[in-house]
């Protein structure tokens, strides 16, 4: 959210592939799943809370990837800031201070086209006022490219940059979700859009997505979140929260009357999304963009919540679309959604739904809703199998615990499958500031394979990873349960750490 926020029982997974055992019983296939702590060795000292996590992996060489969190330069003083790189397909990861920014950035994401280039949304620092933001959307030719990485977009008073590239006819479609306070009549919700965002110069659209908007004496504007997808069409889709109302609690605390509206753009040039529409009439008010959901319960609160595992909430969202559609003789895309909201007498709820027409209808609770859940990832690989990342807090307690949880479901989650990627305490370490896992974290898929990230506690014990014991690039005892310095024998306090995984289907 905004920058001035930081210091800145499962059923079976159906129709996976069948094995015969030597005893000739047929039996299911489990996905091979790898996590990795991404700290490299040299910085096994540091104690830096990586939370807000963000990956990119090139489609058409995934040895090649970039990950993003709120990481800083470990050399003192740096006018860069920087991301994590792979070339070996997420099983080491180095640093390399590529983006400009004052020792690290405010929000970040990154994205990879199938052409190699790599493209960054950043909030830059410093900050060009105490109370104002600087968006950048960055390009390096790739990742492994060792200059600055050149600045395409800069532009003042815009939050949460959230990158989506595809590469469409060897041209590569950018979309990047931000909140740009320069919208009219609180229509802030904003896609920089490129249809050949490679090429020179680069002319990028900014289109205004929420068509209804409101007053804003009445705190009526968009949610920060604003999630982008690309079909392999074309086709553009973006979700985000439009803010009818908003009554202040403090500075910090309050509540948003809002709508959860999806829009989608059917333009093979600069995208416009106005190609969803509701009925006139009872049923709709004939203007651009589903509302998915209409006038739901939204607080904002931006602190250190002790019953909800130290994090932060305002609004969590989640987009993605079913890549197999572009060859459906229908026409008709298979989308999936993630909101959360909190109802009257309930606590802070997340949601998934599916449309199968494209986002004109949608199906609510294709899984019972999730309470005390944030941070929903979406992605669906070439095959239809769809993978829903997220993160959920234990009801508060002596031992409260944040989950990291992966659901698979094949079937358009008639079943799933669940997997608990990672589990550790709420209350450790103490959070440096919020959010304190992350606003966000990630989830992309390639062809049949889900790769992921997220951040949590780093604490080294094997019963913190009930899936798969992960391969900790940093200096750690399992045994003893503590991280150990460079010198690989002093101890270090536990922080926060960012998780690469990969999820491979057989």
């Amino acid at each position: 959210m905004r920058a001035s926020w930081i210091p800145c029982a499962p059923a079976v997974l159906g129709a996976l592939l069948m094995a015969v055992s030597a005893g000739g019983t047929v039996r299911a296939q489990d996905p091979t799943v790898t996590i990795v702590n991404m700290i490299p060795k040299s910085l096994s000292g540091e104690t830096n809370q990586d939370s807000e996590p963000t990956l990119a992996v090139n489609p058409a060489k995934t040895t090649e990837m970039a990950a993003s969190a709120f990481t800083p330069n470990p050399v003192p003083g740096s006018s860069r800031a920087p991301i994590f790189v792979s070339t070996d397909g997420g099983k080491t990861w180095i640093l390399r201070a590529i983006v400009p920014s004052q020792a690290q950035t405010a929000d970040i994401t990154v994205g990879i086209s199938a052409t190699g280039r790599l493209y960054a949304g950043i909030l830059r620092l410093p900050h060009p006022g105490p109370n104002d933001t600087r968006l950048n959307i960055l390009l390096a030719s790739k990742v492994t490219s060792p200059g600055l990485m050149k600045v395409l977009v800069d532009r003042n008073g815009v939050d949460q940059p959230f990158v989506e590239v595809r590469t469409i006819g060897g041209k590569d479609r950018l979309a990047v979700g931000n909140n740009d306070f320069a919208g009219d009549e609180g229509k802030t919700g904003t896609v920089d859009g490129a249809s050949d965002a490679g090429g020179n110069p680069l002319n990028p659209s900014v289109t205004r997505l929420d068509s209804r908007g409101g007053d804003p004496e009445e705190g009526a504007m968009d949610g920060p979140q604003i999630r982008p997808a690309i079909h392999p069409s074309g086709t553009t889709y973006a979700a985000f929260y439009g803010w009818r109302t908003f009554a202040a609690i403090s500075q910090i605390r309050g509540t948003a009357e809002a709508d959860v509206v999806v829009v989608r753009d059917d333009g093979a040039g600069t995208p416009q999304f106005t190609a969803l529409k509701e009925p006139s009439g009872p049923s709709g008010d004939g203007k651009a963009g589903i509302r998915v959901a209409r006038k739901i319960t939204l607080p904002w609160v931006n602190d250190n919540q002790d019953d909800f595992g130290q994090e932060r909430i305002g609004g969590d969202i989640a987009l993605a679309v079913d890549p197999r559609d572009s060859v459906n003789p229908s026409g008709k895309h298979t989308v999936y959604l993630a909101y959360a909201e909190r109802p009257a007498g309930a606590p802070y709820t997340l949601h998934l739904l599916r449309s199968d027409d494209s986002g004109a209808t949608w199906k609510a609770d294709i899984r019972p809703a999730l309470p005390r859940a944030k941070n929903p990832a979406l992605a669906v690989n070439k095959d239809g199998t769809v993978a829903f990342l997220y993160q959920q807090v234990s009801d508060p307690g002596v031992d409260q615990k944040w989950s990291t949880v992966l659901e698979l479901s094949s079937d358009k989650f008639q079943h799933h499958t669940e997997k608990v990627l990672a589990r550790a305490r709420a209350d450790v370490p103490v959070a440096q500031f919020v959010p304190y896992l992350g606003d966000y974290l990630h989830l992309l898929a390639v062809d049949k394979t889900f790769y992921g990230i997220f951040s949590m506690s780093n604490v080294p014990d094997e019963a913190n990873f009930p899936t798969v014991k992960p391969v900790y690039q940093r200096n750690a005892d399992f045994s003893a349960k503590h991280l150990l310095g460079t010198d690989n024998s002093s101890p270090v306090s536990p922080s926060i750490d960012p998780f690469f995984f990969k999820v491979e289907m057989p």
